[in-house]
């Protein structure tokens, strides 16, 4: 990721192509995840850089169709962009060859609810919804941490768990994951998050933006 914002931060004082420099950042980046990678869109350490290349650069395409008016807004396009992410996450993953449409689909999901439009969005504004997506970016940072912290927990306690199949046993176990890290990103929103962005702001030629 640090790499992908210097090649954005170079793309913007470059060149004033940006939308063909970033399409073409987003389609090298799938090509070598499909043609070199092992692993395609599970990459992480190998080819990571590519795939966040990909991820990263088909979000600022979505962006730039955004600011053209591009969006499809509306209950409908909410309802269908919903139900597509859903039928994807519940039949895609496992192949291989179709995981690579997981980053224009949820792109064009973000642009669905950008409109901020429909039954959808309304849902996504009640006081639940709205604090998981205060901690969100806390929740993307502590979770492989909480995870891997799970694992190694297990593996200690209870090492015959991990090669089990008991469906019930893993929902358990799955909500106590979710559970605890939810808990522990919103206490590392407040203590750290929080006070790093208030930090941020009060340097000397901050942006700040209104809100």
């Amino acid at each position: 990721e640090f790499y992908t914002y210097l090649v954005f931060a170079a793309a913007c004082l470059l060149t004033r192509a940006r939308l063909l420099v970033s399409l073409l950042l987003a389609a090298g980046g799938v090509l070598v995840l499909a043609t070199v990678s092992r692993y395609g869109m599970r990459e992480t350490f190998g080819w990571g850089f590519a795939r966040c290349l990909y991820g990263f650069f088909t979000g600022v395409l979505a962006l730039a169709a955004w600011r053209r008016g591009w969006a499809i807004q509306g209950a409908a396009a909410e309802i269908a962009a919903l139900a597509a992410v859903i039928a994807f996450l519940s039949f895609v993953p496992g192949h291989r060859a179709l995981e690579y449409l997981a980053t224009p689909l949820f792109a064009l999901a973000v642009l669905v609810f950008a409109g901020d439009a429909g039954p959808v969005s309304r849902l996504l504004k009640t006081k639940p919804a709205a604090a998981l997506g205060r901690w969100s970016y806390s929740i993307y940072m502590v979770h492989t941490p909480v995870l891997a912290i799970l694992f190694s927990a297990v593996a200690t306690w209870a090492p015959g768990a991990l090669a089990s199949r008991n469906g019930t046993a893993d929902d358990v176990v799955l909500l106590a994951y979710l559970g605890v890290t939810i808990a522990f990103s919103a206490l590392t929103w407040r203590l750290i998050e929080l006070p790093g962005q208030r930090l941020i702001a009060s340097l000397p030629g901050a942006v700040r933006h209104a809100t």
